[in-house]
């Protein structure tokens, strides 16, 4: 059996030792290899021009690297978009809690620009006179009054927050019948991000957490707009007593004065007067 199956085997090596020879001596039989290998040959050929496609040699490759390292910055720069829109967005959504105000109306209106020594104390925005934006008119990030213009031009105006000398504000704590007046910053004896409220009666009996609220004298600003809140100084008292004869308190504003990118300005709603000609 072993025999047999040896004698098989040499056959069998002899029969493909004369089809080489045959294939290679032959033209038809090598036209008929080449036909029938061919397929095979074109597609790693395809396979490998593919792959060196995918990986350039030399200043390909590094000009392909250069061109995906670009387009990665702008994708990042792109992202970093989309956030600064989304806050945008979640800033304009705050604008729709705010209260009602008859006789006022709102403008909308971006940040464009900073002191970046005073930070805190004012900026500018991108609406003035021609958008009915006027000097001392409050100015709100999402529902709380945060400043006031203090100058306007056509296209622009000049905001001063809380924090600033240049804010006069009168605020009263909601339900009493006290009266303050904003002086800017309570450098000293508050902390940072914290404003004075002066000419108080010393007597008074307040309590660190209350709110304060405009009381709309003057008629530039409209009553009941949520502006700060009571706390107390260095010394853990709430009422400083100044000459024995009047009092002030540190108060810090609600409303967001470092990060806000949106506000709205509160301006007297004037109807146009209709001409004795638009009447008829």
């Amino acid at each position: 059996m072993r025999d047999a199956r040896l004698h098989v085997s040499y056959v069998c090596y002899a029969l493909f030792a004369a089809a080489t020879l045959l294939f290679s001596v032959s033209a038809p039989a090598r036209r008929l290899a080449l036909a029938f290998t061919s397929p095979f040959v074109n597609t790693l050929r395809a396979a490998s021009d593919w792959g060196r496609g995918l990986l350039p040699v030399g200043s390909k490759r590094r000009d392909r690297i250069m061109e995906l390292e670009l387009r990665l910055r702008e994708l990042e720069i792109e992202l970093a978009g989309h956030e600064e829109l989304r806050k945008s967005n979640a800033e304009l959504r705050q604008l729709l809690d705010l209260p009602q105000l008859p006789g006022w109306r709102v403008v909308a209106a971006e940040l464009v620009s900073r002191d970046p020594a005073r930070w805190n104390w004012g900026f500018s925005i991108n609406k003035g006179l021609a958008e009915g934006v006027q000097e001392g008119s409050a100015v709100l990030a999402g529902p709380y009054m945060i400043g006031r213009v203090v100058e306007s031009f056509r296209h622009h105006a000049r905001v001063a927050s809380l924090l600033s000398p240049e804010c006069r504000l009168s605020l009263t704590v909601q339900g009493m019948e006290m009266l303050g007046i904003s002086n800017g910053a309570a450098e000293g004896w508050g902390k940072e991000g914290e404003f004075k409220l002066e000419y108080l009666d010393k007597d008074l009996e307040l309590q660190q957490g209350q709110w304060l609220y405009t009381t709309g004298l003057g008629g530039e600003v409209p009553g009941g707009l949520p502006t700060a809140e009571i706390k107390a100084g260095k010394d853990g008292q709430i009422l400083e007593i100044i000459a024995n004869s009047r009092a002030r308190i540190n108060c810090r504003p609600l409303g967001n004065l470092q990060g806000c990118k949106t506000v709205v300005v509160v301006v007297p709603d004037i109807k146009p007067v209709k001409t004795h000609h638009e009447a008829k």
